[in-house]
């Protein structure tokens, strides 16, 4: 699939499902509606960050900017990269958001597999519901650990997985975003990981909101549930 018929297929979903205000786009993710789910796992990507001040993040597939906005407002030093420059449906709404907000941080228009920053550039690369948009994750991986420094981190949020009971190709049928030109991948929970350690990163995991609450057996247990049932992930590395 061609970069120009992927960006088409943004636009008219977005046009049709979630055409939001200005005002709107300010508030993310805090928004009712599945924007809830995106900011509980935005939420726990915060946590894992611990950002203090100063740190260098770059975000793939950053869409309207809102994640770059939120972390730059807490010190980050933060860069903002997606294929999609529209004023409303792209980086051109993370301009208008900077404008409206004062908050401050770099736009580049680029794709996640040809990265246009220097190898240890980063201490986090950060993606929001965006990972599963790749048609192959083993480029955009390889990217990102090619721009964070040794020990950078890699943090991916809201990523799904489905039930190891049923194919991809099975549910890709049914989505209207594959029916728009989107890529839109459902992997296995383990395929994330795999893929983590295929492009260099250790201590690969996959979590859902539950992993973080509870006993060390009751954690276990869900993270085996999610492995055969499937959920909604967020998938960290370290370089």
């Amino acid at each position: 699939m061609s970069v120009n018929a992927e960006i088409n297929g943004w636009r008219s979903y977005w046009g049709k499902h979630i055409p939001l205000t200005l005002d709107q786009s300010v508030q993310l993710p805090y928004l009712e509606g599945h924007w809830s789910e995106v900011a509980k796992m935005f939420d726990l990507a915060v946590k894992e960050m611990n950002i203090r001040g100063g740190e260098k993040v770059l975000e793939i597939g950053a869409g309207l900017g809102w994640a770059s906005r939120r972390l730059a407002d807490m010190g980050g030093n933060v860069v903002a990269t997606d294929i999609v420059a529209h004023q409303i449906y792209g980086l051109g709404m993370a301009k208008r958001i900077m404008d409206r907000t004062g908050s401050r941080f770099h736009l580049s228009v680029a794709s996640g597999e040809h990265l246009p920053f220097r190898e240890g550039t980063f201490d986090f690369v950060f993606m929001s519901c965006s990972l599963h948009h790749f048609r192959q994750f083993a480029p955009v991986l390889s990217e990102a650990y090619r721009v964070l420094r040794t020990g950078g981190r890699f943090i991916a949020t809201g990523e799904p997985a489905i039930s190891l009971f049923r194919s991809e190709s099975e549910i890709a049928k049914g989505l209207e975003e594959v029916a728009e030109g989107i890529t839109e991948r459902r992997p296995y929970a383990y395929q994330y990981r795999r893929e983590l350690r295929k492009a260099g990163f250790r201590d690969a995991r996959t979590n859902v909101v539950s992993h973080f609450q509870g006993s060390w057996i009751g954690r276990a247990c869900v993270k085996l549930a999610t492995d055969i049932l499937g959920g909604n992930l967020m998938v960290a590395g370290t370089k």
